[in-house]
């Protein structure tokens, strides 16, 4: 990965051995436009709260929506309520966002966009495992308050996100990084 954010931000990431495919036609997620700091986190869309692979599809999305929000307003609330405790990635992402906001700085970026999402065959409904393609976007990042801003060029970082069912609704339970 050649940009420092990004690093520290999946910090927290396991290493999946097998890379999951970065095109699928059918799968191939649009990206969404990020939210500004001014705007509401975003809301859970109604196809995301179903059991069904489509709804575990669009529950992935919304949580790349929410990182992309908490990355560029600093606001990590939501973006941890869809994760259980036990992810230690998910804590360790809103922990370095968490950080950078609390000594006055702050991150620009369009944020990482979902190119594809392909669900692993001959999984539980109840904990199903989704590949990703996910294009880390460039990034301006402010450490702290009066500090000049870096630059950073983005790249594409295949992912291996594990959901599980709580409460009745999808739950990040690991999320990997793949070499």
């Amino acid at each position: 990965m050649t940009f420092a954010l990004a690093a520290v931000l999946l910090a927290g990431c396991q290493s999946n051995p097998e890379p999951p495919p970065f095109e699928s036609a059918s799968d191939a997620a649009t990206p969404t436009a990020t939210a500004s700091p001014a705007d509401a986190a975003p809301t859970l869309p109604p196809e995301a709260k179903g059991t069904s692979e489509a709804s575990a599809k669009a529950f992935v999305r919304h949580y790349f929506d929410t990182l992309n929000y908490a990355m560029n307003s600093g606001q990590t609330k939501h973006l941890r309520s869809l994760a259980t405790r036990e992810c230690e990635s998910c804590g360790a992402i809103s922990n370095n966002i968490d950080r950078t906001y609390e000594v006055g700085g702050h991150i620009k970026s369009r944020g990482w966009l979902l190119q594809s999402i392909a669900l692993v065959p001959r999984q539980s409904s109840e904990r199903p495992i989704l590949d990703l393609g996910v294009l880390m976007t460039a990034e301006e990042v402010t450490s702290e308050s009066g500090a000049e801003p870096e630059l950073f060029t983005g790249g594409r970082q295949p992912m291996t996100i594990y959901l599980v069912r709580l409460g009745g609704q999808w739950r990040v339970a690991r999320l990997d990084r793949v070499a």
